[in-house]
């Protein structure tokens, strides 16, 4: 949740629900200022929506018309409540409207579609300023290990295991004229990155208590 790569441009996660959406309101004021050719991209869930930051940071990033894209993952719940219960619209990106910028919504398991929508929000932003997408999905899995989805039916769960973005990306592709055997070894390809990732970490020693104060900012 905290790892960051400042070198990638990669501001890190945080912990707190909400939190990292002000850091980008920030983070793209300061590219404004520096006259950078840039955009800077949060990622936030539907709880987080519903945060004081998440209206104040859209609010401010109107204001100064910051390079900045909001992109809500709606993936239907905030922890065990479902987002028909903490708030009382159906689509999240008209909230962009109180604010003066633009939203749009799609498909969240449709990669062609988040793709589309990700290369002509980015343009829109480099145009006119921040821009709220929403991305929307599900969250197949509970919230934490120690979830066991009590408050879903497993019908519910079976019936979007059925829209996995990625059996649906294979699919494409294969009506698009890519052989089997090539979607095959992309998915091999994955596989081996993520074993050889894992099996690095493992491999690595624990890091000594001399870099304790390292990359802490206060």
């Amino acid at each position: 949740m905290h790892i960051a790569d400042i070198s990638q441009g990669n501001l890190g996660a945080n912990g707190i629900v909400g939190g990292g959406i002000p850091i980008a309101v920030g983070s793209a004021l300061s590219t404004q200022m520096q006259k950078i050719d840039r955009i800077v991209v949060c990622f936030f869930g539907d709880g987080a929506s519903n945060q004081g930051t998440f209206h104040e940071s859209l609010n401010l990033a109107s204001v100064w018309k910051l390079p900045v894209l909001f992109v809500c993952i709606n993936n239907q719940f905030g922890m065990s409540m479902h987002v028909s219960r903490s708030m009382n619209i159906e689509d999240i990106s008209i909230r962009a409207s109180s604010y003066g910028i633009q939203g749009r919504s799609v498909d969240g398991n449709d990669a062609a579609a988040v793709y589309e929508a990700a290369r002509e929000s980015r343009a829109a932003v480099k145009e006119g300023g921040p821009l709220l997408l929403v991305l929307n999905t599900y969250r197949i899995m509970g919230h934490s290990k120690s979830d066991a989805g009590l408050y879903r039916t497993k019908e519910e769960v079976e019936s979007w295991k059925r829209k996995d973005p990625i059996v649906r990306l294979a699919c494409l592709l294969k009506e698009n004229g890519v052989s089997a055997e090539q979607v095959a070894g992309m998915d091999a390809a994955a596989a081996k990155t993520v074993e050889e990732a894992v099996a690095f970490a493992e491999a690595s020693p624990e890091p000594s208590v001399d870099t304790v104060e390292e990359d802490v900012y206060a």
